[in-house]
């Protein structure tokens, strides 16, 4: 059961932060020259909307979005099987810039589609500290747990900061295709998909020039291959009009998702032709939707973690230099 609440707590701290890498590494850069990348890869199913316009108004969005120092954010992930339902919705609010401080809260659902479910309800608060990020997360009624994440914004220092600023419109390149799904008074909705094997080939040039530990980079490294077994992934974006923020993407991952637990079957049961087939049948047989809100720009204020928490919060060492150590 403890490891099961360690990787559940896990999994909300790595959540967190990968949320906050936009808005920490592609922050107040100059803009560059041409606003909208020259590739010939990009399509439109829009008549009235050229790719290039509906791509220029993309990248605008998220140019338009990095000045942003506070905000409000939750995601919500849904995965359905013919054994087990469930979902996780993390929510978010506070400061991201110039150094993090929010508070949350992340709510989960799970059990089997014929049983009652599993709920779990896990406050925290995320504060930067330097280059540290440090968690406290509530593991149970009055327990607290503190963790710190050492050098994770180690990639923000300014030669760092500088590649990841002239890459990020390469970034874009990985974008095969752009449709205008809808022009309401409010908002404007796009569909953007994404090839995830060249976006993984973008990010491998930018980290290239990172310095990156050699467990850093064989994490990065798995991460890749992860992204390039998912293949084409396609997701609905909502711009607000008034101000060009992005302000919701919704994407059925369950396709992708597929192609990768397909990637990770093979790889980690070669042989067993049973387990492989039942495995398979699952997979074939869930469904994975994702959605991200954002709201509060500006306007957030910046998380304050209550001295009693952070007296009576329990420091959590890193398992794998303790038993190093041992």
């Amino acid at each position: 059961m403890k490891k099961k609440s360690r990787f559940y707590r896990g999994l909300l701290t790595a959540a967190v932060c990968v949320l906050l890498v936009p808005s920490l590494v592609f922050a107040e850069e100059p803009a560059a020259e041409s606003e909208v990348p020259q590739t010939a890869a990009v399509e439109s199913t829009a008549a009235s909307a050229p790719a290039e316009d509906l791509l220029a108004c993309l990248k605008g969005a998220a140019k338009a979005m990095e000045p942003i120092n506070s905000e409000s954010f939750q995601a919500d992930i849904a995965v359905t099987s013919s054994m087990m339902q469930g979902n996780m919705s993390l929510q978010a609010k506070g400061k991201v810039k110039p150094e993090v401080a929010l508070e949350g809260v992340m709510n989960t659902t799970f059990g089997s589609v014929l049983t009652n479910q599993n709920k779990f309800s896990t406050p925290f608060y995320m504060v930067q500290d330097g280059q540290d990020i440090i968690s406290y997360v509530n593991t149970k009624e009055d327990k607290w747990e503190k963790r710190i994440l050492k050098n994770y914004l180690h990639m923000l220092n300014p030669a760092i900061k500088e590649k990841a600023a002239a890459s990020a419109s390469e970034m874009f390149s990985a974008v095969t295709q752009v449709s205008l799904l809808q022009e309401l008074p409010a908002s404007r909705e796009l569909q953007v998909t994404v090839d995830m094997t060249r976006l993984s080939e973008q990010l491998a040039q930018q980290m290239k020039q990172s310095s990156l530990k050699p467990e850093e980079a064989a994490q990065f490294e798995k991460a890749q291959q992860f992204m390039k077994a998912m293949g084409e992934v396609q997701a609905k974006v909502t711009i607000d009009r008034s101000n060009s923020y992005i302000i919701r993407v919704d994407s059925d991952l369950t396709e992708p998702c597929r192609r990768l637990a397909q990637s990770v079957l093979l790889e980690n049961n070669k042989g067993k032709a049973a387990d492989q087939l039942l495995i398979s049948q699952l997979i074939q047989n869930s469904t994975i939707q994702f959605s991200l809100t954002q709201g509060d720009f500006n306007t957030a204020a910046a998380a304050v973690v209550p001295a009693e928490i952070q007296k009576k919060a329990v420091l959590q060492k890193d398992e794998k230099s303790s038993k190093t150590k041992k």
